[in-house]
């Protein structure tokens, strides 16, 4: 017969293991445990809202856009850096010195070189039920001045100029937005609306840069810093008997600022009206190789938009959030994970024992 066997009695856990367990927790739990309330918080976010699509009828009426005579009041986007500009290779290669034709590339106290966008109707693109405002980028007057005579041997353009640009928007669109909700997320795209290529040509590649925006009032100012964007150059075109005979794609790319719940909060609480809201956007580090050479016109389609061919157009889209639930997610997310956390560092301590007969009773 066999005997019974016996079994040691397991130790239990010792303080050392609860310490174990509390930097498990501390190391592990608390960054998934914080990710998960923000990204809960995010969940709320609206669908984006196109502003020159959605009040395309407003903007053509509009005083202050179409008829004001102050140049920098009824621009939608102003120049502030063109990024690198290189004078001297333009005077070589189109064999002349004169200063006037080049102050839209490189002086920044003329208007021509801070003219970059207006929001009248007449300069509207349309494409995929979206309206994009026409653009003009350092090369704008180039073609003008050749086809006036004014540059000798005119033979085409530099169609990369840098890899650092900044540009103000000021409230002509932004006053659009609605007052009566949160701001989540703002996006630019922005497109080169005089070419289109088949989707799989060699133009398009993969693109990594970075962004800046600074928003203001007349009161108060606020930066977000080094927002990462990858992304391929690329912006498909559906088919639209009406604009075009088959799908093809823009050279183009898109800068999205979407704020953490934390950064739409503060926001949202510094900037309460709207109707004065602008901003400053850099767009920097563009990882651009084999694009400062000699661009023969025609024949030369940059991997930027806005850096080489004299035209651009792009879309303002802002996405709204609902800062009550926000808060509400925020609040109750944090609470939850305080008592965890709670329980957690007492589990290693000679008050757990009382503590879970406290909360659960004793039997």
């Amino acid at each position: 017969m066999l005997g019974a066997v016996r079994v040691e009695n397991k130790p239990k856990l010792t303080g050392i293991s609860f310490n174990i367990f509390a930097l498990v927790g501390l190391l592990v739990i608390l960054p998934i445990g914080t990710a998960f309330v923000s990204n809960l918080a995010n969940t709320n976010q609206e669908d984006y809202i196109s502003i020159p699509t959605e009040f395309n009828q407003e903007l053509s009426n509009d005083q202050e856009v179409c008829q004001n005579p102050n140049y920098e009041e009824y621009l939608t986007l102003r120049w502030i850096d063109k990024g690198l500009n290189m004078t001297t290779y333009y005077e070589y290669i189109e064999q002349t010195n004169d200063p006037y034709i080049y102050d839209t590339i490189w002086d920044e106290s003329k208007p021509s070189y801070q003219w970059m966008s207006s929001g009248c109707q007449q300069y509207y693109i349309q494409r995929n039920n979206r309206l994009f405002l026409n653009g003009f980028d350092n090369h704008h007057y180039l073609p003008i001045e050749a086809n006036q005579g004014n540059i000798p041997n005119y033979h085409g353009y530099i169609g990369y100029s840098g890899e650092d640009f900044t540009f103000l928007m000021n409230n002509n669109l932004f006053k659009y937005m609605d007052d009566n909700k949160d701001i989540s997320s703002i996006k630019m795209t922005f497109i080169d609306q005089t070419t289109g290529f088949n989707c799989d040509n060699e133009v398009f590649n993969q693109i990594n840069f970075k962004g800046d925006i600074k928003l203001m009032d007349n009161n108060f100012n606020k930066t977000y810093s080094n927002f990462e964007f990858s992304q391929e150059n690329s912006y498909f075109v559906n088919y639209d008997p009406t604009i075009n005979p088959t799908s093809f794609c823009h050279i183009s790319i898109t800068a999205e600022f979407d704020f953490t719940p934390i950064e739409s909060i503060e926001l949202n609480d510094i900037f309460t009206d709207y109707d004065n809201l602008s901003a400053e956007i850099r767009l920097y580090d563009f990882d651009l190789e084999n694009y400062t050479g000699l661009a023969p016109v025609g024949q030369f389609s940059p991997q930027i938009p806005f850096t080489g061919d004299g035209f651009f157009a792009y879309d303002l889209e802002v996405a709204y959030i609902d800062n009550i639930q926000t808060n509400f997610f925020l609040s109750g997310g944090t609470f939850i994970l305080g008592g965890a956390l709670w329980l957690l560092a007492i589990s290693s301590t000679p008050y757990w024992n009382p503590v879970i007969n406290t909360l659960g009773g004793k039997k």
